[in-house]
């Protein structure tokens, strides 16, 4: 089978569910759950690391111009707002008098977050065409 990958499809893999995966972690951190929810969380989540490195084997349609167009200002904007993320956290802490949130919390939420915003952003942008 030489089935092509469309751009899209490797960006839901290589971004969307990894993103998705990294807010669910933030979320079980959260909920403070227990030992077996964590044990199928932690294999959840090393079954998508897996899955998001598949697309690096297969073949995949060729980028053009406008493709890697959309991917540059997905990645912009995913970092962008990634710092907002961070300012605000920052922000909190400050006002509040003291560092009060757990950085392990925090950068998991982040990160799903510029994932998932870069996923959603190349979607767009590709459906749109700019």
């Amino acid at each position: 089978m030489n089935k092509v990958m469309s751009l899209k499809t490797r960006e839901l893999l290589v971004s969307g569910i990894v993103g998705a995966m990294w807010i669910l972690y933030g979320v079980m951190q959260v909920l403070n759950a227990n030992k077996i929810i964590d044990l199928i969380t932690n294999t959840v989540f090393l079954i998508v690391i897996v899955i998001s490195i598949i697309p690096y084997f297969m073949k995949t349609e060729i980028q053009d111009e406008m493709a890697r167009y959309n991917m540059d200002k997905a990645r912009s904007m995913a970092c962008e707002l990634i710092i907002l993320g961070m300012i605000i956290c920052v922000l909190t802490s400050t006002v509040i008098g003291g560092w009060v949130v757990d950085i392990k919390l925090v950068a998991s939420f982040l990160i799903g977050i510029g994932y998932l915003s870069k996923y959603i952003i190349f979607v767009i942008s590709e459906k749109n065409g700019d």
